[in-house]
């Protein structure tokens, strides 16, 4: 089954609105590599800052844990040694 001639001029012109939408996305892609790297620089310095802050809220913590330790331990002690039987 042979096109009619209206089809055809709608297909040329379908196949070129696609080769116009082609090199568009190629452009913008190109563009796009631009923005990406970008965005991993930013990525890469706040996991930097991320990895930084973790670190320093791990030390605080461990901080905090020890200083609770030594008081808990020295109320028992001070404790024990006022009601002990000694």
């Amino acid at each position: 089954m042979a096109l009619s001639e209206k089809q055809l001029e709608d297909m040329y012109e379908a196949s070129l609105r696609c080769s116009i939408n082609l090199t568009q996305i190629c452009k913008q892609m190109e563009n796009g590599d631009l923005k990406f790297e970008k965005h991993e620089g930013r990525l890469t310095e706040l996991e930097s800052e991320q990895s930084l802050l973790k670190g320093k809220l791990g030390a605080f913590i461990l901080i905090l844990t020890l200083c609770a330790t030594i008081i808990i331990n020295g109320f028992v002690f001070i404790i024990g040694h006022l009601f002990g039987k000694t």
